[in-house]
């Protein structure tokens, strides 16, 4: 297997792993005392720790712990044809919104929770708008983000001090 990169526009000259493996692009698993992941605890909100590497191509492929019980994963990520990948699995921005929002959330329900307020219903809406021009095939993409956008709608009974 070749794994070095192109900047032209001609075939692939790696191969496709993550459909090459057989596996799930995302699973849970199970037996934590194999990998013995060293889940973080520094007993301040949650932590997680991530083991990552590059697999072919644009690939990657992360093994996902948090400091919750329980909780380790795998997860793969690909880039489209646009950036030479295979678009075998989401691109690495849609976990890196993923991330944000769900630190937004999980700040919001600590901020409740330190004031006793009891949360019915909670909807947070993030839009993440990204650009790029030019072409990472031929070495002249520049990349950019817009500022995120978050709304929130939560349910909740509060005095106007809280």
């Amino acid at each position: 297997m070749v794994t070095e990169r192109t900047t032209s526009s001609r075939q692939h000259t790696t191969e496709n792993l993550l459909n090459a493996g057989g596996l799930p692009i995302f699973f849970t698993i199970d037996h934590l005392d194999a990998l013995d992941p060293a889940r973080p605890n520094h007993g301040v909100g949650q932590q997680v720790r991530v083991c990552a590497r590059s697999l072919a191509g644009m690939q990657k492929e992360a093994i996902v712990g948090s400091s919750r019980p329980g909780c380790l994963w795998r997860l793969a990520s690909d880039e489209g044809p646009y950036l030479d990948g295979f678009d075998a699995a989401p691109c690495p921005l849609s976990f890196m919104t993923v991330g944000m929002v769900s630190s937004y959330m999980d700040a919001l329900r600590a901020a409740a929770r330190r004031r006793s307020l009891d949360i019915r219903d909670l909807t947070l809406t993030q839009d993440n708008r990204y650009t790029m021009d030019g072409s990472a095939l031929q070495g002249t993409m520049t990349g950019g983000a817009l500022p995120v956008a978050l709304g929130v709608r939560i349910d909740v009974d509060a005095d106007d001090g809280a």
